[in-house]
C-alpha cells in the first residue's frame, strides 16, 4: 500500500525530510516515483544526487547533478553539488566551473564558496583558496570546517603561525573536531617536532578514526620518526578509506624506500599514485630515481620519463627532489630551477620577529673566527673521508671549529677522528631546526658550513632560520640549492666556470686548483687482493665503475657495453650488493649482446680494504650527466686512472677538476664519441696506462689533488675575504681564492 500521496511535490516533500532523517534508501524510492511522472523533475535528479554522494558513490551523484541542471539550469545547488562530486571524482579544474557556475546564480551560497576553496587547493592556487575560505567565514562565522580549509591552505602557504590560529579556532568552535586536532599535529611535524606531531595525531585518530586523511597524518609523523614500517601500515589504512588518493599512494611509497627489500613495492606505489595523479609533487621524479637507482630503465608511466621530467621542471612544476634531478639532467640553468621550486615548498620558515642572522660582525683583535661544520655525515660517510684532514689541520691560532651532529655520534674509526678533528662536537639530532639554528647563535658561529646540502639527513631549515651571519654550501650537495640563505658556494673555476656563475643563486668562491678537500693520510689497506679471489682471469682487461648505480644509465651503458664486444677479453666491475639490481644489469648487459658474466659486482668492504682492492682495476670509467666525486679520488689515490666525460653543471664536471688538479687533464673528454674512442685506445695501449700509472703515484706526493695542509690554507683564505666582507658592510659576492706560491 502506498504510504505518500500522488502529488510531485508532497512526495519530494516527504523524500527530504526521511533524507534529513538518515533514510536515504526510503528518501531514493519516493525519487524515482517521482521520476516515474516526470522524467526531468529537477529537485527529484537533485536529491538523487545528494543521496548518492552521501553514499560516496561520486559518480551517479554527478550524473543526477547533471540531469537536474539540464532540467534548471539556474539552480546553484546542483551546479555546487556537481562540483562537490567532480572534486570527489579528482577533477578539481572542472569542479572549480561548477562552483563558479553556482555563484553566478548565488554569491552568498556558502557550500560553494567552500567547495571553491577546496578546489582551488587542489590546484593549487592558495590564494584563491583562502580568500573562499575567508568568504565562507565572513557568511558563516562559526563554521569550522572552513576554519580547517584555511589552516591548511595557510600551512601549505607557509603561514604557520595563522594556520595554527585557524586550526585553533576550529577547536574552540567545535571541541573533538579530529580535522582540527589533525592540523595542529601537521604544523608540529612541519617544525621538526615529530614526536609530538605523533601524539596529536593519534588523538586525532580517536576523535576521527574514519577519516583517510588523519591515517595519513599519523603515516607522515611515524615516517619522520624512522618507523617507516608502522607508516606503511597508517597509509595502508587511510588506502582501505580512500583507495584512490595518489597522495596517500606516494607516501606509502616514499616509506616503502626506506625498507629493507620493499623497493619493488615502492615503484609500483609511486606507479599507482601518478596513474591517479600525474601532478604528485615529486612523485614522478622519485619514481625514476628509484627505477635508476636499481637500473629500471623502463618507462613505467608516462609522467616519469625523462623526457616528460625534463619538461616539467623547465615549467616550473615540482616533479623532482633536487638530489635525484643531478641524476637526470647536467643542465645548470634547470638544476637551479629545479631547487628554487623544491626549496619553496620545503625550506621557508617563519622567523621569529627578532630574529637576525647578522647577530655578531665585528671580532675583538685577534679573536679567532668560529667555523660549524654541519653534517649528518659526521660518521663512516665518503664525505668525512674527504673533509677530515682539513679538519685536522686548521689553523687553530685564527679558527675554532665546531662539529654539528645531525645524527647521533658513532663509534666508528671515521666518526672517533672527525669529534677528534674539531674543538667542539655537538649533537643536535633531537633538537628542531629552529632550536639548533639558535644554538648556533648561541655559540657566536660567525661561519656555517652546510655538508650536506639536499642529501640524505639534510635539514636545510637550520640555515633558513639563520644559524650564522655567513652561511656556506660546500662538498655534499654538487649544485646550487637555489635559496636566499646561503650565502656562498665553494667550487672551482672548473666545475662552476666564471661564465656559469649565473646558473647558482649563491655567490660562487672559486678554490685555487680543486673544490675538493682531500685527506692525505687515508690508508690503503695492506692486505693483497689477488684476481683469483676476486673472480677475475689473470689476463683480462678491467675497466670499472665503482659510482652509486643511479649515476649508472642507458648511453653510458651503451658505451660500455660497445667496449667490451671490440675487447673479447675485457670486463666491467661494478659495485653492487642487490641481488635485484645485479639482475637487472645482466639483463640489459644480455640485450647489448654481452655475456652477463662478463659483469662483476663487487661487494661492500671497510673503507682500507675497499681501496687496496681499487688497486685491481685497469681503468675507471665515469657516469654522466652526474660524475664521481669521492669515488674518483678513491681511484686516483689507489693508482687507478679515470677517464671521465664533462658536461655543464657542477655535479657533471666533477672528475674533470680532480683529475686537472691531479695533473692528467688529457683524461677529461668533451663528447660521448671522444669518450668512447679514449676508453678503446687506452685499453688497447699497456705502455700509456703504465705511463698513467706512474704519474698518478708521483702526484700522491706533489700533486695539488692530495696536498690537504694547501687545501686547507686555501680554505681558510676563503673564510677569512667572506669574513672581510661582512665586516665592511658588503653584500655576499663572488670571489676568487688567490693560489699561495707553491713550495
Amino acid at each position: 500500500m502506498r504510504t505518500v500521496p500522488n502529488d510531485a511535490t508532497a512526495i519530494m516533500r516527504r523524500a527530504y525530510e526521511l533524507a534529513r532523517q538518515g533514510q536515504l534508501q526510503r528518501a531514493e524510492v519516493l525519487c524515482g516515483e517521482v521520476l516515474q511522472q516526470d522524467t526531468e523533475h529537477a529537485e527529484a535528479w537533485l536529491l538523487r544526487a545528494v543521496i548518492a554522494i552521501q553514499g560516496g558513490n561520486a559518480a551517479d551523484s554527478a550524473i543526477a547533478a547533471r540531469r537536474s541542471l539540464r532540467a534548471n539550469p539556474t539552480r546553484a545547488a546542483a551546479h555546487a553539488l556537481l562540483g562537490d562530486a567532480l572534486l570527489m571524482l579528482r577533477q578539481p579544474q572542472a569542479a572549480l566551473e561548477s562552483y563558479q557556475a553556482a555563484l553566478l546564480q548565488d554569491a552568498g551560497l556558502v557550500s560553494a564558496h567552500f567547495g571553491r576553496g577546496n578546489a582551488c587547493r587542489a590546484l593549487q592556487e592558495f590564494d584563491q583558496a583562502l580568500a573562499s575560505f575567508d568568504e565562507v567565514l565572513r557568511l558563516r562565522p562559526h563554521d569550522a570546517e572552513a576554519c580547517v580549509g584555511r589552516g591548511e591552505v595557510l600551512l601549505q602557504m607557509r603561514r604557520v603561525a595563522e594556520a595554527k590560529a585557524s586550526f585553533e579556532r576550529a577547536l574552540v568552535l567545535r571541541p573533538g573536531y579530529a580535522a582540527a586536532r589533525r592540523g595542529i599535529g601537521d604544523i608540529l611535524l612541519d617544525a621538526g617536532r615529530p614526536e609530538q606531531a605523533l601524539t596529536a595525531h593519534q588523538q586525532a585518530l580517536q576523535l576521527g578514526a574514519d577519516l583517510p586523511d588523519v591515517h595519513n597524518s599519523v603515516g607522515n609523523s611515524l615516517r619522520a620518526l624512522g618507523r617507516c614500517a608502522e607508516a606503511v601500515a597508517a597509509y595502508d589504512e587511510s588506502l582501505r578509506l580512500d583507495p584512490l588518493n595518489g597522495t596517500i599512494h606516494a607516501n606509502r611509497a616514499f616509506a616503502l624506500m626506506q625498507l629493507e627489500g620493499r623497493h619493488e613495492e615502492a615503484l609500483d606505489g609511486f606507479t599507482r599514485a601518478l596513474e591517479l595523479d600525474p601532478d604528485i609533487p615529486f612523485a614522478a621524479g622519485s619514481l625514476l630515481y628509484a627505477q635508476i637507482s636499481r637500473a629500471d630503465w623502463s618507462i613505467r608511466v608516462p609522467a616519469a620519463s625523462r623526457e616528460q621530467i625534463l619538461r616539467s621542471v623547465s615549467s616550473g612544476k615540482p616533479a623532482c627532489l633536487s638530489f635525484a634531478f643531478l641524476s637526470i639532467s647536467d643542465c645548470a640553468a634547470t638544476q637551479l630551477k629545479c631547487a628554487q621550486v623544491f626549496a619553496r615548498r620545503t625550506c621557508s620558515v617563519e622567523l621569529p620577529r627578532r630574529h637576525s642572522a647578522g647577530h655578531r660582525q665585528h671580532r675583538p683583535h685577534g679573536h679567532r673566527l668560529r667555523i660549524a661544520y654541519v653534517s649528518a655525515d659526521l660518521r663512516e660517510h665518503a664525505i668525512s673521508y674527504l673533509i677530515v684532514g682539513a679538519l685536522e689541520r686548521h689553523d687553530r691560532a685564527r679558527f675554532e671549529t665546531y662539529g654539528i651532529s645531525l645524527r647521533p655520534p658513532e663509534p666508528t674509526a671515521a666518526g672517533e677522528r672527525i669529534r677528534a678533528a674539531v674543538d667542539r662536537f655537538i649533537d643536535v639530532s633531537n633538537m628542531t631546526d629552529r632550536a639548533a639554528a639558535e644554538l648556533m647563535r648561541d655559540l657566536d658561529i660567525d661561519i656555517a658550513v652546510d655538508l650536506n646540502g639536499y642529501t640524505q639527513g639534510s635539514r636545510p631549515r637550520i640555515f633558513a632560520y639563520g644559524a650564522a651571519p655567513i652561511q656556506v654550501s660546500y662538498l655534499g650537495y654538487p649544485g646550487s640549492m637555489g635559496v636566499p640563505f646561503m650565502d656562498y658556494l665553494l667550487a672551482d673555476d672548473f666545475v662552476i666556470p666564471p661564465d656559469r656563475c649565473r646558473h647558482y643563486s649563491e655567490a660562487v668562491v672559486h678554490l685555487p686548483e680543486c673544490f675538493q678537500a682531500n685527506d692525505d693520510k687515508r690508508v690503503i689497506s695492506e692486505r693483497i687482493f689477488s684476481r683469483a679471489e676476486l673472480g677475475i682471469a689473470q689476463d683480462a682487461f678491467v675497466f670499472c665503475c665503482l659510482n652509486n648505480t643511479h649515476k649508472i644509465n642507458p648511453p653510458m651503458f651503451d658505451v660500455w657495453m660497445r667496449l667490451l664486444a671490440q675487447l673479447p677479453d675485457s670486463l666491467l666491475w661494478l659495485l653492487c650488493h642487490e641481488s635485484e639490481v645485479r639482475d637487472n644489469l645482466c639483463r640489459e648487459a644480455a640485450s647489448r649482446g654481452i655475456d652477463p658474466r662478463r659483469l662483476l659486482f663487487a661487494e661492500r668492504l671497510p673503507y682500507a680494504e675497499h681501496l687496496a682492492r681499487l688497486k685491481l682495476a685497469d681503468l675507471f670509467l665515469d657516469t654522466l650527466p652526474f660524475n664521481a666525486g669521492t669515488t674518483a679520488s678513491d681511484a686516483l689515490w689507489a693508482g687507478v686512472p679515470v677517464l671521465t666525460l664533462s658536461g655543464e653543471a657542477f655535479a657533471a664536471r666533477m672528475a674533470g677538476s680532480l683529475l686537472r688538479a691531479a695533473g692528467i687533464p688529457e683524461l677529461i673528454c668533451s663528447s660521448i664519441e671522444e669518450y668512447a674512442d679514449k676508453a678503446l685506445a687506452l685499453a688497447r695501449s699497456a705502455d700509456t696506462l703504465r705511463q698513467l700509472r706512474a704519474r698518478l703515484a708521483q702526484s700522491r706526493g706533489t700533486s695539488p689533488l692530495f696536498d690537504t695542509a694547501r687545501f686547507t690554507a686555501h680554505l681558510e683564505d676563503a673564510y677569512e675575504q667572506m669574513w672581510l666582507r661582512l665586516q665592511r658592510g658588503e653584500p655576499p659576492q663572488g670571489f676568487a681564492v688567490p693560489a699561495r706560491p707553491k713550495t
